[in-house]
């Protein structure tokens, strides 16, 4: 995806969140966008509101242990 593009669908995406801030497609779209751009502190923060909605969500789990991982945080990883 462009970065043009990128931007566009997450201000997308955070439109739609002021709306109905527990949109879980939202929620994954932007947290993917997120991973995406490696900002994986933001895409954790999405993941988390996920889990919150659906504390089942394995995919969210996993997603949100790798990030802690990959950003040195074996620990967290370990307790997701």
């Amino acid at each position: 995806m462009e970065m043009k593009n990128i931007e566009q669908a997450k201000i997308s995406y955070q439109r739609a969140l002021g709306i109905d801030p527990g949109h879980l497609e939202s929620l994954w779209n932007i947290s993917l966008v997120y991973l995406q751009e490696q900002n994986l502190t933001e895409a954790i923060k999405y993941w988390h509101l996920i889990l919150e909605k659906d504390p089942e969500d394995l995919e969210a789990r996993m997603n949100m242990a790798l990030a802690y991982y990959n950003m040195s945080e074996p620990q967290m990883a370990m307790e997701e």
